[in-house]
Formats: C-alpha cells, structure tokens, sequence
C-alpha cells in the first residue's frame, strides 16, 4: 500500500496531477480566459463514516478554481455539478458539507447543480454505442471546453474514469451496464 497524504498536502498533489498529467497537456495549456468549464464531482452515495471538515472534494475543488482563475479562466464560466446519475439529488446541506461555506456562496444555486437524469430539457443523446446503446448526458457536458470530474475512489469498482459517463448519465445509458447479466 502507498502511505496516505496529509490534509495539508493535498493541494499540491492536485496541482501536480494539473500540471503534469498524465498521457495529456497540463491544464493551463487546455483552458483561456474564455473557457467554459465543468467540474463534476461524486455524490456521497457510498455509506461511509462523514469524514471531518474539510472533505477531500472541498479540498481538490478549491485548489482547482484557484489554478483556473490565474489561468484567466472567468468564475461567469464555471459550473460545478453534482454527479448523482440516477442517486438522489444532494441536499443543500449535503453539498455545503462536501463543498464548504466558500464554494457554496460562490456557486450556489445557479452554478452548482445536481445532475437530473430526467430533465428532458437537459439531456442530450450524444449517439449510439456499436451494441446499440444509447449515450447520452447533460447539455453541460456538451456546451464546455473542458470537463473536470474530481474523484476519490476509495473502495473497488467505484469511481475511476467512468465516472464520467456514470455520473452523468440517464436510465437508457446506465441500464445496459448496470444490468443483472453484466
């Protein structure tokens, strides 16, 4: 096992990870003064123990608006959202609890949302998969430069990189790989 990170060290192993990512360009090199931007997170979906403030999401989001920002990146740009997928939607107190008092007054209500898998306004199909299988996802990920999914596995087949497709999706996009048979 690897030894665990200190609070204190967290934010520069988030800058790290932005500055010198792995396979891609770091992140100043992707976004400019224009870029539309989403940062999804998990949902607390997982029965674990509330962990002490500040949750490692506060912590990695926070760090990551403030590389943004001096990128030239525009707060007006930025959105946050929930990745519930087909969970409950998060309560305001709930996200206030992952997210912190500077995150909340920042973006909520208006750019900090839970994903809503059943707002037909919100949905997109992006296309079909080789099986058949639809894909589709909220317009939020469609109309942004960038999307940033802000993770932290901690248990086996949780999180990672799809995520991004799980936490942002709808029952028509879920359904075949969540499906007794797979």
């Amino acid at each position: 096992p690897l030894p665990g990170i200190s609070n204190q060290d967290i934010p520069a192993h988030v800058r790290q990870a932005f500055e010198q990512p792995l396979d891609m360009p770091p992140l100043r090199g992707l976004v400019d003064g224009n870029s539309k931007i989403l940062i999804a997170f998990d949902d607390n979906c997982q029965p674990f123990p509330a962990t002490s403030p500040p949750d490692i999401r506060q912590v990695m989001i926070e760090t990551l608006l403030e590389m943004l920002y001096s990128y030239g990146v525009e707060k007006k740009n930025i959105e946050l959202m929930c990745a519930v997928a087909l969970h409950r939607k998060m309560k305001t107190h709930e996200l206030a609890w992952m997210l912190g008092k500077r995150i909340m007054s920042a973006f909520y209500p208006h750019q900090l949302v839970n994903f809503d898998a059943e707002d037909p306004e919100d949905i997109v199909q992006v296309g079909v998969t080789d099986h058949g299988e639809p894909v589709e996802t909220t317009r939020k990920v469609i109309d942004s430069d960038l999307v940033i999914y802000m993770d932290s596995i901690q248990i086996p087949l949780n999180g990672g990189h799809k995520s991004v497709a799980d936490g942002m999706e709808t029952y028509n996009s879920i359904a075949p790989h969540h499906a007794p048979q797979m």
